[in-house]
């Protein structure tokens, strides 16, 4: 269900996330307020596609937004949009079609929505307490493997580097359990479909789920990914070619050719954080884009990576790129960056008149912008 709202609404400030991690985690939302927000309804707010909104995806001539307070909005025109019922209250962070034509939302707290396209509703399927019982589950069947295999050694074996990753998977087992304690602490930041329907959730502190049903049950995979540190994974993508990408924290980025069954790092020439990363509709081509304005592309489906010269220091939040092969990328103070993909260091830095932080960014038919972020949906003319 859902009520739709219209007319000028005033902006509404943002003063609870924070945007300069990349990750916009809540700044002690949590510790302020002890709502259970994974079971408190978002409230209807007049106010709601000016909040703060973090991604989107085009649907039914329009586009779906997610964003914070868990508001989902589907967005026509700044005049008429309206606001879905959302059975939770934390931020949500993005949002994906299924194989099936539903969609799937993913956010704080490692909340997964499902949207029914019969009923028109969205619900709960999953959230970080599902998440914590998974990892126990993992980590016990791990431990269980390594002592056996640690008792099958021969007595002169050395044993040393077998007992301390045995002792490691015992103390991320007591942390789990602290956890469920606590209570769920581990936002969910992107969601994907491969090609065969499997659906993907990628998060914080090495966080991959998968799906093989639609995002009605999930499963821990995080051991797939090369990423002994648990740095977080921020973004996952697809390209035309039915590959898989993922890019987080200090470097981590991977790739899949078999629908995320196997994957192997890639080397994008930072070292630091990249946020996104968006495949050319068209070509073999991928931008990714993070810290501090670093962008890397690639032209050959993510085998080799080149580092672009910085233009800006901005960091970069969200991007697209269009049928022509030109992308698009925003981030803080309101800047956007496009370049060509057959020849990225010709660059052009436009400035939105808001200068508010953007996340998400989209292309109309007739080429004006959609972006989302800081003060919720802004449509432009680039340039203008």
């Amino acid at each position: 269900m859902k009520k739709i709202i219209s007319g000028c609404l005033s902006l509404l400030c943002c003063s609870g996330l924070l945007f300069s991690s990349g990750l916009l985690f809540s700044s002690g939302l949590y510790a302020q307020n002890k709502l259970e927000l994974l079971n408190e309804p978002a409230l209807e707010s007049q106010l709601a596609s000016k909040s703060v909104l973090l991604n989107m995806i085009a649907h039914d001539g329009g586009y779906i937004a997610v964003g914070e307070r868990g508001h989902i909005i589907d967005w026509k025109t700044p005049e008429q949009w309206s606001q879905f019922a959302v059975p939770v209250s934390v931020t949500i962070t993005d949002v994906s079609k299924l194989a099936n034509g539903d969609l799937v939302a993913v956010g704080h707290d490692a909340v997964i929505l499902l949207f029914k396209q019969e009923s028109q509703e969205w619900i709960k399927v999953f959230d970080g307490y599902s998440l914590t019982d998974l990892l126990i589950t993992s980590l016990g069947k791990q431990i269980e493997a390594q002592e056996l295999r640690l008792e099958s050694l021969p007595p002169d074996a050395s044993k040393y580097d077998e007992e301390y990753y045995l002792e490691d998977l015992q103390f991320a087992l007591e942390d789990a359990q602290k956890e469920k304690e606590a209570g769920p602490n581990k936002p969910l930041l992107s969601v994907i479909t491969a090609d065969n329907g499997t659906v993907f959730a990628t998060g914080a502190y090495g966080t991959l789920l998968q799906s093989k049903d639609n995002g009605q049950t999930w499963e821990f995979i995080n051991n797939r990914v090369d990423n002994e540190s648990k740095f977080h994974l921020n973004a996952i993508t697809k390209d035309a070619n039915g590959n898989l990408f993922i890019v987080g924290e200090n470097a981590v980025a991977a790739k899949s050719s078999d629908n995320g069954e196997s994957w192997e790092r890639m080397d994008l020439s930072y070292n630091g954080s990249f946020f996104g990363i968006e495949a050319s509709p068209n070509s073999d081509h991928l931008v990714a884009f993070g810290l501090q304005g670093h962008i890397a592309v690639s032209d050959d489906s993510g085998e080799n990576w080149v580092l672009l010269p910085k233009s800006l220091s901005i960091s970069f939040l969200g991007g697209t790129i269009d049928e022509n092969g030109t992308a698009y990328l925003v981030g803080h103070g309101g800047l956007i960056l496009t370049f060509p993909l057959t020849n990225p260091e010709n660059q052009s830095i436009y400035k939105h008149p808001s200068g508010s932080t953007f996340a998400s960014v989209m292309l109309t038919s007739d080429k004006q912008l959609v972006l989302a972020g800081q003060l919720g949906i802004k449509r432009w003319t680039i340039g203008n």
